[in-house]
């Protein structure tokens, strides 16, 4: 375990003592990486996924990691991108080995390990989950391509990071088998040019249970501060989901419209349960892709302007009738 991990959980014990022993036997059972536990049957075509993405409240820098499990074929894949220093660096890598560990994880327990393969140099874990004190730490190490938009399968960059995300808040369960957090994060980066250290707006998100293909479009919309975070889904189907943090209360979305995919500049408006409008606009600071699916996720990088003031996050939209690989 990480010494700035240690040194955040020496912080957090030096403001709750009482809490000390239930923490340090969190602790101790996240170092030992205990094994998450096996399920006898999964559902047909069962599947995780675990992220964080973290960004500097300027833009200049972010990370984002996510792992997707799929362990009824002893398999996952790994989408990490790093922008530091001017260089964006990301790979899509469908080749990793769960060899073991290949269980479902127990998402309902206090703390867990999204376990793989030893060999892939990939740790994910969190602790203290259902609370608004959640912990999460990622490590991970690969090959990358000096792109924004690279191909399926390892590059040429070693790279690696360690995250250690802070909750500001419970997490929502926004849909079944989706728990999303927002929070802050640190991260060190380590790429062919350097070590570099970020801080930041973050937010963490999972998704477990039967897997369904991507299908209709939508955009996906997130944006953080210091005192807020807004996440809203909308798309053909006329569904709208998301919630607003604002310090420990959730407010959640009931509509989310936004411009189509063109101008830098796209405006959009969030209509929450409590019968307020938030309108604002998100400006693109740069865009990126992945391969999904036979075709091309893309994603904006954006800087928020809204009522609730300045914030950083990402714009993404799925379409894979404009989008083809």
């Amino acid at each position: 375990m990480s010494r700035r991990l240690l040194a955040l959980e020496a912080g957090a014990l030096t403001r709750a003592p009482g809490r000390a022993l239930r923490l340090w036997i969190v602790l101790g059972v996240l170092a030992l990486a205990c094994p998450a536990g096996a399920e006898s049957r999964l559902p047909p075509h069962y599947a995780e996924s675990v992220a964080v993405y973290v960004i500097d409240p300027g833009g200049d820098g972010e990370l984002r990691f996510r792992l997707g499990r799929f362990p009824e074929c002893g398999r996952g894949i790994l989408w990490m991108s790093a922008y530091v220093d001017g260089r964006h660096y990301a790979v899509v890598d469908p080749t990793i080995s769960l060899e073991g560990s290949a269980s479902a994880t127990p998402v309902s327990s206090d703390s867990v390990t999204f376990d793989v393969a030893e060999s892939q140099g990939i740790r994910v874990a969190s602790f203290r989950r259902h609370g608004p004190a959640m912990i999460g730490h990622v490590t991970a190490a690969t090959k990358a391509h000096e792109t924004y938009h690279p191909p399926i399968g390892a590059g040429t960059e070693t790279i690696s990071a360690e995250i250690v995300f802070s909750a500001s808040h419970g997490g929502v369960n926004v849909r079944p088998g989706r728990f999303e957090v927002f929070g802050t994060a640190e991260a060190e980066i380590v790429t062919p040019q350097g070590t570099f250290r970020i801080s930041g707006p973050a937010k963490w998100h999972e998704q477990t249970g039967p897997r369904a293909r991507f299908a209709p479009a939508f955009t996906y919309f997130w944006g953080g501060s210091g005192r807020v975070g807004l996440l809203a889904r909308g798309g053909d189907s006329g569904d709208s989901w998301g919630y607003l943090v604002e310090g420990a209360t959730v407010t959640p979305v009931e509509r989310f419209t936004i411009e189509s995919v063109g101008p830098d500049r796209r405006r959009f408006s969030v209509a929450l349960a409590d019968g307020r409008l938030i309108e604002g606009s998100a400006s693109e600071l740069r865009t990126s892709s992945v391969p999904i699916e036979d075709c091309r996720r893309p994603s904006s990088t954006v800087r928020i302007d809204s009522d609730l003031g300045d914030m950083i996050g990402h714009l993404n939209d799925w379409d894979p009738a404009r989008n083809p690989q």
